[in-house]
């Protein structure tokens, strides 16, 4: 039997067997998809080869003498990023201690042990109203963000 089938010489002349458009509507969606679908796994495939290769420059280059690196680039990060880095990891450490001790201590009325309590209060000692909305400001700004 041949690939070819003659759709029109079917039996009584009805065209059961053909694509409706229902079908290929579907099909179109079907294929807008895939092709989306296609184009960003492309699309990430590339992004991940190019940051491959980027690290795989960064750490031939950290202990080479021979700089493959434009020199400033490697001074950057290859000396200054990785302390950089690790600067920003102890201080937003220190922040987030910070945070959960006056969480833990905010509503201590007689000692005031919360130290954004007493930033509060030092505003409000020295009717700095400003200062007051502008943290309060910061704080709404920031459960907007995390929710």
């Amino acid at each position: 039997m041949d690939d070819y089938e003659d759709y029109r010489a079917t039996i009584g002349n009805e065209l059961t067997d053909l694509v409706t458009e229902k079908q290929l509507i579907k099909l179109h969606g079907l294929l807008k998809k895939n092709t989306h679908i296609h184009n960003r796994v492309q699309a990430s495939w590339i992004n991940m080869i190019h940051e491959a290769f980027y690290i795989e420059d960064v750490l031939n280059n950290e202990n080479n003498t021979n700089h493959s690196f434009i020199k400033q680039k490697w001074y950057i990060f290859c000396l200054i990023r990785p302390w950089a880095l690790r600067i920003l990891a102890i201080s937003l450490g220190c922040i987030s201690i910070l945070v959960i001790w006056s969480e833990m201590t905010f509503f201590s009325a007689k000692p005031v042990l919360s130290v954004f309590a007493q930033c509060v209060n030092a505003a409000r000692r020295h009717y700095n109203y400003f200062t007051i909305e502008v943290r309060l400001n910061k704080i709404k700004t920031i459960y907007f963000y995390l929710n």
